[in-house]
């Protein structure tokens, strides 16, 4: 198949593209910052805010299938301008993406959402969650995210695309952004420092590992069906339950050291993957602790 990604030097994106390429696939991977330099794959700039930029990505050539895996995720405390950004690269880029898909004859769009468009408050949760869950409209980047989903559902209700939507958890792995807990922990044990965890650690996630994710999507390309999909790990971990996993398998020399803090956030969250296991074929193979494992063989791959 000859096929679009957007994204492709992200996190997923990369471990996607390699597969594909490997399976012997044609890639063009599209990227804003970050240069793709894997083997066979075409790889072109664009921004995805430019329509006509990305009106040129389809022209002269036909692809089987997009994955629109790119958009902007907000740094922790970032402020400035995010509101604009995220509405203008997730939610305007991804209907540039599918517009553009559409006049080119595009018939199969592979769009990933995010489960943080979920509401975390707990008078909302019905444990595990499942698509039909409240949508929190607080974030900037989680109402961009759902608006991409809307955009996606026009489509395939008015221009007879098939488009499907996938709402991953928390995605883990060599290689993603060192801003959440796991890398954290990770990095930490790595270097031989102590694990922290503020108040009892009972805020609870869903991870799922990367290559989990990158199988789901792939099931995907060849598929008709639409809707929205969950794809995690259906299990829920505590943080105390993952830094004693992460110093186990990563270095079992350090300790866990408990910090104090007021407000607590004591929220539960993981995802019901019942209607991807039924629908898509999907089945998670990393527990965490298998993941975990991977993860650290691929960090001293790379030492």
């Amino acid at each position: 198949m000859n096929i679009l990604i957007t994204g492709a030097s992200g996190f997923i994106g990369r471990y996607l593209v390699h597969k594909l390429s490997q399976q012997g696939h044609d890639v063009v991977g599209v990227h804003y910052e970050n240069s793709l330099d894997i083997s066979g794959v075409t790889s072109v700039c664009v921004d995805l805010r430019c329509i006509t930029l990305v009106k040129d990505l389809f022209d002269g050539d036909s692809f089987d299938c997009v994955v629109h895996l790119g958009g902007y995720i907000p740094k922790p405390q970032e402020t400035h301008n995010v509101l604009s950004r995220c509405m203008n690269v997730n939610a305007m880029g991804t209907y540039f993406i599918l517009k553009c898909a559409y006049e080119s004859g595009v018939k199969r769009v592979v769009y990933t959402s995010s489960s943080s468009i979920y509401s975390r408050r707990e008078h909302e949760l019905s444990l595990p969650i499942n698509e039909d869950s409240w949508i929190q409209s607080d974030s900037p980047y989680a109402l961009s995210k759902y608006m991409g989903e809307v955009f996606a559902e026009l489509f395939t209700e008015n221009m007879n695309m098939n488009v499907i939507s996938l709402r991953p958890s928390s995605v883990y792995g060599f290689g993603q952004s060192p801003y959440c807990v796991l890398p954290i922990f990770v990095d930490s044990a790595i270097k031989g420092e102590n694990l922290n965890v503020w108040g009892k650690g009972m805020y609870t996630q869903d991870f799922v590992y990367v290559e989990d994710v990158v199988d789901a999507i792939i099931k995907t390309l060849t598929s008709d069906v639409v809707g929205v999909y969950n794809i995690g790990s259906g299990v829920e971990t505590s943080i105390t339950s993952l830094a004693k996993m992460v110093r186990r398998i990563f270095n079992p020399d350090i300790d866990i050291v408990t910090k104090l803090v007021k407000n607590e956030d004591t929220t539960r969250f993981f995802l019901d993957i019942s209607r991807a296991r039924n629908v898509l074929g999907y089945q998670p193979k990393y527990s965490l602790e298998s993941g975990l494992r991977k993860y650290k063989s691929e960090v001293e791959r790379e030492k």
